[in-house]
Formats: C-alpha cells, sequence, structure tokens
C-alpha cells in the first residue's frame, strides 16, 4: 500500500498545534487535510482555534469540523481491538540506567482491568550491569491511575504521583515529563529509591504501551484513547491540580 505523502503535516504544523492545544486532539496529516477540506477557511478556523475555550461560537465551529474526524476514528474500534490495537497481556518493556533498572509490564488488577505494572530494582554495583530483582519494588497501576499516567507520558501534563499503594500502603511511584525525557521514581518506607530516566525512544515505547492498555480497558482505538486523554483526562487533572496542562 502507497502511503500519503506527509508534507502537509509540516505545512500545516500551526493548525496542528492550535488543535492540539486547543481541544486536545492530535491529528494525523491526513487528518489535517480533512479539517481543512471541512468548508472553514483556513485563516477562520485559526481564529476560532483561538477562541475555543471560551466557548460559544468558536467552540460550536470547530466541533462540528471535528465531528467527522472523531466519528472515522471510532469506526476503527472493533478492527483495531482484532488487529491486536490492545497490546497483550504480558507485553513488556525492559528500561536500564546506571542505578536502577525498570521493566513494565501490561498486567491485569485484581479485578481484571487491563493496567500496567512496574517491577523496580536498584544496582547491584557501580557498572549498572547487575540489579538486585530478588529485592524488586512492584508496583501495579489502578484502572484510573492509567489514564494519568498516559497524561504525563504523553507530554499533555508535566507530571503525576501515586501514592498509598501496597499492604502498609507505604509504596509511591511518581512520573515527570522532563521535556528531553521522562524521569520515574519508585519507592517505599525503609527501602532504596529506584530512579530511572527514560530516554525518547523508550517513552514512544512506553506511551505506546499504556495506551494499548487503555484502549483495551475502554474498547477503543489508540488515536481514540489520545483524543480522549487531551480532550478531557489531561484538562481536569490539571484542573483540580491549579497548574496547566502541558
Amino acid at each position: 500500500m502507497t502511503r500519503k505523502p506527509q508534507s502537509n503535516f509540516v505545512k500545516d504544523r500551526e493548525l496542528f498545534d492550535l488543535v492540539r492545544s486547543a481541544t486536545g486532539f492530535v491529528l494525523t496529516p491526513t487528518e489535517v487535510d480533512d479539517l481543512l477540506a471541512a468548508g472553514v477557511e483556513r485563516d477562520r478556523l485559526c481564529g476560532l482555534l483561538h477562541g475555543y475555550r471560551k466557548g460559544g461560537e468558536a467552540a460550536a465551529v470547530v466541533d462540528e469540523a471535528l465531528r467527522p474526524i472523531l466519528a472515522k476514528r471510532q469506526t476503527t474500534d472493533a478492527q483495531s481491538s482484532r488487529s491486536g490495537d490492545a497490546g497483550a497481556w504480558g507485553e513488556k518493556l525492559r528500561i536500564f540506567a546506571r542505578n536502577a533498572a525498570l521493566v513494565v509490564e501490561s498486567s491485569e488488577t485484581s479485578a481484571g482491568e487491563p493496567t500496567l505494572s512496574f517491577d523496580a530494582a536498584v544496582s547491584a554495583g557501580r557498572d549498572g550491569r547487575d540489579f538486585c530483582w530478588d529485592k524488586k519494588l512492584v508496583f501495579q497501576l489502578s484502572a484510573a491511575e492509567l489514564s494519568i499516567f498516559a497524561c504525563v507520558v504523553l507530554g499533555l501534563l508535566t507530571s503525576a504521583e501515586f501514592k498509598n499503594h501496597g499492604a502498609a500502603h507505604d509504596k509511591v511511584m511518581s512520573v515527570e515529563h522532563q521535556g528531553s525525557n521522562l524521569f520515574i521514581k519508585v519507592q517505599q518506607r525503609n527501602r532504596p529509591l529506584c530512579a530511572v530516566p527514560v530516554d525518547p525512544a523508550q517513552a514512544f515505547e512506553l506511551s505506546a504501551l499504556a495506551c494499548r492498555r487503555l484502549a483495551a480497558a475502554n474498547r477503543l482505538s489508540v488515536p481514540a484513547v489520545v483524543a480522549l486523554l487531551g480532550r478531557t483526562t489531561a484538562r481536569m487533572a490539571a484542573a483540580q491540580s491549579g497548574g496547566p496542562a502541558a
């Protein structure tokens, strides 16, 4: 199958950025083309996007232009699920640093909800080759926490902290989007801190894994998950914390 050229994606970067910041939608090159063909003149559309968050006519016109794009995405949900888009249980990502290592794995909560689990271990020496896996910390995100985690790794939120895990409610995991990399920390009272930087290539794999688990949990396609995270979860979480979404 011949791929469509993606030059319009670069040419209309301003429009792409405006849609993302105003609505939370992350458009593909083809969807940028579809939006431009929706019948709203480009300069007017950009102006409406600037005023989108104020509601009123601007929001109504933009929502109407985006409606067929979202509808098209939703039609791929069943196909994505059948093709393995939701990610398999047990899928793993291994991240190694000098002082600690992390294994991120697709798992399920005790209620059978798709999520991610984290095995964290500190280094057993100075060379960063051996790790204390026999003393690893195990941390599993709840179904609700998974969406917040995904927002951070996607850059929709700058950071998040997940507390009160474990039998003694003393396990904590935090994730921070530092621009050039992610930084994940897993800790428990009276245990060594496991802190692992995540480079851009691994951050891509981690964000894809998180979105696949959310897709499995909610019976959505991955593009629909990303759109909904930006449009709802990231905005609301930022408002609750008193800070801006990324």
